[in-house]
C-alpha cells in the first residue's frame, strides 16, 4: 500500500488515479510500485525548474500516468 493519507487516497480513488497492480499492490495507474513512490515523494517536493534528470524522470512518470487515466475512462 502506498504511503498516502486517507483523504488523499480517496481523493486519487475518485479521481481514478489509483489503481491495483497484478501483485495485488496499489499503484498509481500505469505506474509500477517503484515509479509511483517516486513519483509521490517527488511530487511533494518544489520544483526548481531545472532540467534534472529526476525532473525529466518525472515528467516522463506523469506523462504515463496521465495517459492510464484517460484509458481508464
Amino acid at each position: 500500500m502506498l504511503a498516502l493519507q486517507e483523504i488523499a487516497r480517496s481523493r486519487l480513488r475518485l479521481m481514478g488515479a489509483l489503481a491495483v497492480d497484478r501483485e495485488g499492490e496499489e499503484v498509481l495507474a500505469g505506474l509500477s510500485v517503484a515509479e509511483s513512490v517516486f513519483f509521490l515523494s517527488f511530487n511533494d517536493e518544489p520544483d526548481d525548474g531545472n532540467e534534472t534528470a529526476e525532473n525529466l524522470l518525472f515528467l516522463s512518470l506523469q506523462h504515463r500516468h496521465l495517459v492510464a487515466r484517460a484509458l481508464t475512462y
